[in-house]
């Protein structure tokens, strides 16, 4: 292991890696694997630098080298450790995300839910990140490494298939997401043209009475009412009679749209041509 290419050597020495294998035409193969952290605000990846070679395993980033068999049980250890984190960071991730499903379906989600979506969504995005070049360097160390029995590879051939299914269950999440976020600002929306549709009608009802009003309130001569002793009572009836009629022509125009339009226009009438035993249809043939 002390005769690493000095090209090798130059590469390993970087504090920063991404996941990567690589076999040549030397006694040794190289794995780099980056697995997941937290620190106190995100989470982050480490790269685990593996020198490989027939008799034993040089763990770069530990400065330790070990006894083949000994050097597969550790990286194991540390592929299935990653595969449990990763695994466990997913439920937390789902658990937020059906907590938000939840707090929209009851329509009472905080001010603060456009921020934990965004959380999760980077969340999703690193897992996704780290879980894919994760498993497509373990296929590749799976399939190309030269000093891994059939035997050791049968084992992680099992960890594979739990790594793709974490990576289905990721991009199943992902999707739950962005429907997440389309639910959302539909409901915000909604409440948008709720506020403009209220709006539009209390302008649609002071509009008439400010008219009455400012037409009556101008100081010229000859106004309607001007020599009646009653005309104040007279204005007073004709803004509480355009009041009530502005109230109450919606639902006049339902009632008319729902007896008249729906059935003779809408609904039924598109039935009735539609529906080959009406007498609609027979007369027509006729």
């Amino acid at each position: 292991m002390k005769d690493l290419m000095k090209s090798h050597l130059s590469f390993l020495n970087q504090e920063r890696l991404p996941s990567s294998f690589n076999t040549d035409d030397n006694d040794y193969d190289i794995l780099i694997l980056k697995t997941i952290y937290f620190d106190k605000h995100d989470i982050r990846e480490y790269s685990h630098k593996v020198v490989i070679s027939q008799e034993s395993i040089l763990f770069f980033d530990k400065e330790q080298e070990v006894e083949f068999a000994e050097g597969i049980k550790e990286l194991r250890k540390i592929i299935k450790g990653n595969v449990t984190k990763v695994g466990q960071t997913l439920i937390n991730l789902e658990d937020e995300l059906e907590r938000m499903e939840d707090q929209l379906s009851k329509r009472d989600f905080p001010i603060n839910f456009m921020d934990n979506w965004f959380h999760s969504r980077d969340s999703f995005l690193t897992l996704e990140r780290s879980i894919n070049r994760f498993l497509r360097v373990l296929n590749l160390f799976t399939a190309g490494c030269r000093f891994l029995p059939e035997k050791k590879q049968i084992g992680f051939r099992e960890t594979l298939t739990t790594i793709e299914f974490l990576e289905r269950n990721i991009a199943s999440c992902q999707k739950r997401l962005e429907a997440l976020h389309h639910y959302y600002t539909s409901i915000k929306n909604d409440k948008m043209n709720k506020n403009i549709y209220i709006l539009s009608i209390l302008s649609g009802i002071f509009l008439p009475l400010n008219l009455i009003v400012g037409f009556f309130g101008m100081n010229t001569k000859n106004l309607f009412f001007e020599n009646y002793e009653k005309g104040t009572q007279y204005v007073l009836f004709l803004i509480i009679t355009t009041f009530i009629t502005i109230l109450v022509f919606p639902y006049i125009y339902g009632l008319i749209s729902k007896f008249i339009v729906v059935r003779f226009l809408g609904r039924l009438s598109f039935y009735k041509r539609i529906n080959p035993f009406s007498t609609v249809q027979k007369n027509k043939k006729d």
